[in-house]
């Protein structure tokens, strides 16, 4: 879904429970280990762009609700986030899900990577320090599967863009789309 209209969905949910006229606001951040969070004292539902933007609206309403019935409830030390008096709140929105912040799909990255051993590595973001695969002990070499090399450069790893890679990047992306990567 686009941010722009996974922005407009989230403020209507936002609306009908009522959260706007209590001061609540929707915030975007690039996490990519949490799809959304409840901050009590800034009054703010925060939802990540990298994870919102893969998925439907259905998800995005039932993320934003989840988030509301958090924000309605406060925190309660005694009963945990997912106690009682939120469940009671969430099943009155129609939210299934207790899991906190997660979701079961695999975010599609940008930087993909493989050793000597056959392992592939997938990260969104080109990681600051050389990494090595603990099974070969090899140094990785990330590809960019955006093309862009720039940010890759810079921050000082070690990107191959050339023939080979471009084979290797049109079959990474097809174990993509098929769902064959082996996360580390």
């Amino acid at each position: 879904m686009l941010l722009t209209a996974a922005s407009i969905t989230a403020m209507k949910v936002l609306d009908e429970l009522g959260l706007t006229a209590q001061g609540w606001s929707l915030r975007w951040t690039s996490s990519v280990r949490v799809l959304g969070y409840c901050d009590y004292e800034q009054k703010t539902i925060t939802l990540s762009k990298q994870w919102v933007s893969q998925l439907t609206e259905e998800e995005v309403i039932a993320l934003v609700k989840h988030e509301g019935a958090h924000a309605i409830v406060g925190y309660s030390h005694r009963e945990g986030h997912h106690g009682p008096t939120w469940q009671r709140v969430a099943a009155q929105f129609g939210v299934k899900s207790t899991e906190c912040g997660r979701f079961d799909g695999q975010l599609v990255t940008r930087f993909v990577a493989t050793c000597s051993c056959k392992k592939v590595f997938s990260r969104p973001r080109l990681p600051k320090v050389r990494r090595l695969c603990k099974q070969c002990r090899m140094y990785l070499a990330w590809v960019d599967l955006r093309g862009q090399n720039r940010p890759a450069i810079e921050a000082g790893c070690e990107l191959t863009y050339d023939e080979k890679s471009q084979r290797y990047e049109a079959r990474l992306r097809s174990e993509l789309t098929e769902g064959q990567l082996i996360r580390e």
